[in-house]
This record gives structure tokens, sequence and C-alpha cells, in this order.
């Protein structure tokens, strides 16, 4: 289990803070979102952060250097290319599309 390297950051073994509104019930092997949390997949990574409400932009530019993105990568939506200015919601997954080939 890594450290939490943002305060956007929710790793799996946190609890959520006292005023969280849980969005599912909890499951074993799969902690409860708190109301904030966007999943974000780049590459074979999948994590929770606290993003909605923001911009698919602003979102890049403040996980971008937590998880290594590189400027200018596609970004997707729930499985759909949107614009950047669209606004992130609760329990959605936005993809940072990875190169075919790349490393890493």
């Amino acid at each position: 289990m890594s450290t939490p390297t943002s305060l956007f950051e929710h790793p799996c073994a946190e609890v959520p803070r006292a005023d969280a509104v849980l969005t599912e019930p909890a499951r074993p092997g799969r902690e409860p979102l708190a109301a904030e949390d966007v999943t974000v997949i780049y590459g074979s990574r999948v994590q929770t952060f606290a993003l909605a409400g923001m911009t698919v932009s602003h979102a890049v530019d403040v996980i971008g250097p937590i998880l290594g993105v590189e400027p200018g990568r596609p970004a997707l939506v729930n499985g759909e290319r949107v614009a950047t200015g669209r606004r992130l919601a609760v329990n959605d997954a936005l993809e940072l599309v990875r190169v075919a080939g790349e490393k890493g």
C-alpha cells in the first residue's frame, strides 16, 4: 500500500471522512467511495481521487504529476472522448490514454 501523495488521493486503507456521503455499500475487497471521488485510470494504475466538480483539464493538471502523466494525453470520461472543459461528476471514470507500445 502506498502512502498518499496528495490531499486529493484516497488510498483504499483510508477511512472516509465523517462528513463523506458513501455512494455505494462496502463489499469485500472494495472500499466505499467518498462523495467526491472519481476513478482515474492510467495504464495499469487505477486510483480514486477527489476530482468531482473539476474540469477534465484541471483534473489532469492536478493528477498528472502524481501519476507521471505527460501533457497532451487524450482523456476519456466513462469511455468516451470529451472536451477538456467538461466537469467531472461523482463516480465518473477518467481514463488517460497511453499510446500503444508505450512502456510503463
